[in-house]
């Protein structure tokens, strides 16, 4: 399942949107339980969120706590992603980039990461 929206801030508090929802803290807690109860335990959850990811490498992103809500495997990545508004000239790729980055988080806890950008590396961007 992917998800793709805006991530920041409304007032002090850092969150992400869904479509007209802005979930942080106890919303987003409780979006995820749904979500792990509306899906099947080998749903992975790919979220492309500017900064979901960020914090992971302490142990403390919103991905982790998003995996261990839901339940479910979850995917996000560690910076700012972008929308190209258009099919990629004809290469069977989403509408949406990123250059930081990409991990999955099981809901043992257990943190992978899958890609890592660098140089020539950007035509093998996993999506």
């Amino acid at each position: 399942m992917w998800f793709f929206d805006h991530s920041g801030a409304e007032g002090d508090e850092f969150g992400f949107h869904f479509g007209n929802e802005f979930l942080t803290g106890d919303t987003l807690q409780q979006f995820c339980v749904e979500l792990g109860s509306y899906t099947q335990e080998s749903t992975t959850l790919n979220f492309r969120h500017c900064w979901v990811a960020h914090g992971i490498e302490k142990n403390k992103s919103w991905l982790e706590a998003m995996a261990k809500w839901s339940g479910r495997t979850v995917t996000g990545t560690t910076g700012r992603v972008g929308y190209t508004g258009s099919e990629n000239y004809g290469r069977p790729r989403p509408d949406y980039y990123y250059y930081e980055s990409l991990y999955q988080v099981d809901p043992d806890g257990t943190v992978t990461l899958i890609f890592e950008p660098g140089p020539g590396k950007y035509d093998k961007i996993p999506y």
